[in-house]
């Protein structure tokens, strides 16, 4: 049986707590449609959201760079 991968639709690079380190953000449409997903120990360990999407989700919907956040995309808004 063949896998399914999805490519992510949105993301951003977001600092970690320490100022050194960055921990990347998607979210991916098509079957799960929707869905955050982060590097950190977090969310990986119990799938919550954490800071770093907050951080990420907000610079998507105000379209500008904002403190924590180093860089951002939007497919979904660019070729709309």
């Amino acid at each position: 049986m063949g896998q399914w991968y999805s490519e992510p639709s949105a993301g951003a690079v977001v600092e970690a707590s320490n100022g050194i380190d960055v921990y990347y953000t998607y979210k991916f449409a098509g079957r799960r449609h929707g869905e955050w997903e982060c590097e950190c120990s977090l969310h990986r360990a119990r799938g919550k959201e954490c800071k770093h999407i907050s951080l990420a989700r907000k610079a998507i919907r105000l379209g500008r760079k904002i403190e924590g956040v180093i860089s951002f995309f939007d497919y979904e808004k660019a070729f709309k």
